[in-house]
Order: structure tokens, then sequence, then C-alpha cells
């Protein structure tokens, strides 16, 4: 299921969910099928691959309430409950989520990078960056999404030509991972590379054929709006459809 999961794109993510499913159908007490199952909800909302995104919400946070009934004392529970909140637009609820989790597990490496994730949208980029970059150095053969997350905090950051090192870093791990592509998208466009920004608005259509970007960035739970205002017109000028 987690090899799926990572892979994010729609079809791997339903069967991710099957996987995790069939976890559950075993044990029922084993927690971290249940936050896995939540993190594929979450992605459903975000990517807008549910049809009904607050259903998609309310799944992510009944599974999260169950594993933390189950088992609270490892990192992973508080890493969703961190999502919860950023997505409830609870900033600081959020950090504060995420790092409970590296209390728990001070070595895990996707502890790091969910609390990296929450910061990029909390307005705290530089600190972001460090996590992450720790994150790596706690796996090292680490998932495309750690790439995708690296390279957002560049663009934000402003450091374009980095940001598209990772996010093509990204798509060789996982060549259908539609984030890593919306990262790239976003920063070919503010340093006028049309034509590979171009390309990166085909291959986001190629796999995914219905994407809104007036969903997507609606569903962003950045605490700087004039942030989110800059990624939108970044991926308008590259030409993603409304």
């Amino acid at each position: 299921g987690l090899e799926c999961f990572f892979r994010l794109n729609e079809k791997n993510n339903k069967q991710a969910r099957y996987f995790f499913e069939e976890a559950i159908n075993i044990d029922k007490g084993y927690a971290m099928a249940y936050i896995a199952l939540g993190f594929t909800h979450m992605g459903d909302l975000v990517f807008g691959w549910s049809k009904s995104p607050i259903e998609s919400f309310e799944h992510a946070e009944k599974n999260v309430e169950k594993a933390l009934a189950l088992n609270d004392s490892t990192d992973l529970p508080h890493g969703l409950l961190g999502w919860i909140y950023l997505f409830k637009r609870q900033h600081d609820e959020a950090i504060k989520a995420g790092e409970r989790a590296i209390e728990l597990n001070p070595n895990g490496a996707e502890a790091h990078a969910n609390l990296a994730l929450i910061l990029l949208y909390s307005d705290k980029i530089e600190l972001a960056i460090k996590l992450l970059k720790r994150a790596f150095r706690l796996n090292p053969i680490p998932p495309s999404y750690y790439y995708d997350l690296l390279g957002i905090a560049y663009r934000v950051n402003g450091q374009y030509e980095k940001a598209i090192e990772m996010g093509k870093k990204a798509v060789s791990i996982s060549p259908d991972n539609v984030s890593a592509y919306i990262t790239l998208a976003a920063s070919y466009s503010p340093i006028n590379r049309t034509e590979d920004a171009s390309k990166a608005v085909e291959e986001i259509l190629r796999i995914q054929p219905d994407f809104s970007l007036e969903y997507f960035v609606n569903t962003l739970p950045y605490k700087n709006q004039e942030e989110l205002d800059k990624f939108i017109n970044a991926l308008r000028k590259a030409g993603l459809p409304e």
C-alpha cells in the first residue's frame, strides 16, 4: 500500500487504499493501517480525486482518531493530526502536532517530512528546508515526495533552479507524481522558461485530465495569502486550465 501511495497519483492512491483496508480487515487493532488510510483520503482532498472533499476530510479525521485511540505513542498518528489541523487553517496546532511526532520519534524521517510540509504552509520556509535535509539524512532512499517538498520550499524562496532540480528528481523516482509536475510548472514559469512550463502542464493533464486550478488552489492551506497568490499566478502563466 505504501509503495502505491508514494507514487502520488489518483490510480495508485485508490490501489493503496485497497491494501490499507485489507490490512485493517486482517487486524482491526493495527494503528498504522488507519493512519495510512487517512493519508489516502487527504490525497483525494488535496488533488481533487474525491467526489466529496468534505467526506474525504471526515474519513481522514475518523481514521486519525481511531489510530490515536489504538496507539498515541508513535509519530505517524500525530503527523496526520497535523495535516488535519493544517487543513482547518489552525497552523499553530498543526505545528504542535508535527513537533509531537518528532518528540516521539526523533529519528523518524516521515515525522520530519510531515512537519516540514506543515511549516511550508505556515510561512516558516527556512526551518522547513532544515527539517527536510534532516529527513534525507534519516532516509537515504527517500520517496519522491521528499524531493517535491524540498522543491516547493526552494520555489517559495525564489530559488527556482534548485526547485527545478528537486522536481526533476521527484519525477525520476515517480513519473506520475502530479504534485512534482505542479512544482516544476510553477518554477519554470517565473523565470520565463515557457516551453518547459508548458511541458510540465502537459504532464499534469496527462496524469489528471480533469485537473482544476481553481479547485486545487482553494484546498491549499497557505497562511500567507501573498504567497498563495504568487503561486496561482505562476501556474496560470504556465497554462494550467482554471
